[in-house]
């Protein structure tokens, strides 16, 4: 059976229906924010108050609950209310997406990694 040498990627971008593009872009912008790319690789080991999040990355509390609503925006993290506090978690499958990219980036960036 003959495989197309077309790249994957291109299949992809090219098959996401139009109106899935805004969608696609607010997750991957989610994702793509050094402070909620940390909240995430944080919580794929526990779940967190919002609190503890925010002292653990020395930003406010306001700023760390704009962070969790856009990665629940995305459906990246759910809220349990924990009592007084709120606790967020990964969802498992975005603790397996984050395996996914780093093992990508790695393999990607093994020289520049190698260097370091």
């Amino acid at each position: 059976m003959a495989e197309s040498t077309e790249c994957h990627c291109a299949r992809l971008a090219r098959e996401l229906p139009e109106k899935e593009w805004s969608l696609w872009y607010s997750f991957i912008r989610a994702i793509g924010g050094e402070t909620r790319l940390r909240v995430l690789s944080m919580l794929s080991h526990q779940s967190s108050c919002i609190c503890n999040l925010a002292e653990k990355l020395n930003v406010s509390q306001p700023t760390m609950t704009a962070h969790i609503k856009q990665l629940e925006e995305n459906n990246l993290v759910k809220t349990i209310s924990d009592g007084r506090e709120k606790k967020v978690e990964n969802y498992p499958e975005t603790t397996a997406l984050l395996i996914l990219l780093q093992t990508v980036f790695r393999q990607l960036n093994s020289e520049k990694l190698a260097s370091l």
